[in-house]
């Protein structure tokens, strides 16, 4: 019987065809990877890196806020608030505060603190025969505060002026006996130019 041999030559050839197919398909991916890293109309992987863009006007005021400004304005206007608060517990104590035996003092003690208009409605000059403008007419008449609480209403530096609330609580004696008296004054306080405060008008409400 005769057996024949296997063809050597069609097997090598195979075997050549099939590592040319392969190198082929191997070097087309790797041709593909690389067309794809260098194309830039494609997405790329890497994380991207934003740069937040800052408006002028914004980086403008954070230039402009100083923290020690602020806090020298803040200060500035508690100062006013109780330089306001001062004058107008002065007026109030020395215009309420009533004796038909002291009326010269009590005008003295309003004059730095008053307007000459506002001085001569709330203590006129007392003339020789003592006549004058008194808030009773009975000349035993006398009343003290006993009680007084301030607020501030409004405070304007541009202007230099400021608004106080006064809460005040006063008795009052006379012939007739004792009254306790409650009110609220609402006072509009200036500053000059010489930087001395003074009242320029009031408003008196009763509460009983």
């Amino acid at each position: 019987m005769n057996i024949s041999k296997p063809n050597k030559t069609n097997k090598g050839l195979i075997v050549l065809a099939l590592f040319l197919m392969v190198s082929l398909a191997l070097n087309g991916v790797l041709f593909k990877n690389i067309i794809s890293m260098d194309d830039p109309a494609k997405p790329s992987n890497r994380p991207a890196t934003t740069t937040k863009v800052v408006p002028v006007s914004e980086k403008e005021a954070e230039s402009k806020e100083d923290p020690e400004e602020k806090e020298h304005l803040e200060n500035e206007t508690l100062r006013l608030q109780q330089s306001y608060k001062e004058v107008a517990k002065a007026f109030i104590t020395d215009y309420l505060n009533y004796n038909t035996q002291s009326l010269k003092d009590r005008r003295e003690k309003l004059k730095s603190i008053t307007t000459g208009k506002l001085l001569d409605q709330v203590a006129p000059e007392i003339d020789a025969s003592g006549d004058g403008s008194e808030l009773s007419s009975d000349p035993t008449f006398t009343s003290k505060v006993t009680q007084l609480n301030l607020f501030i209403s409004d405070v304007k530096p541009e202007l230099k002026t400021g608004d106080v609330l006064a809460e005040v609580t006063y008795e009052a004696k006379s012939t007739e006996g004792k009254t306790i008296v409650k009110s609220f004054v609402d006072l509009s306080i200036q500053t000059q130019e010489d930087g001395k405060m003074t009242v320029q008008e009031y408003h008196y409400y009763p509460q009983n």
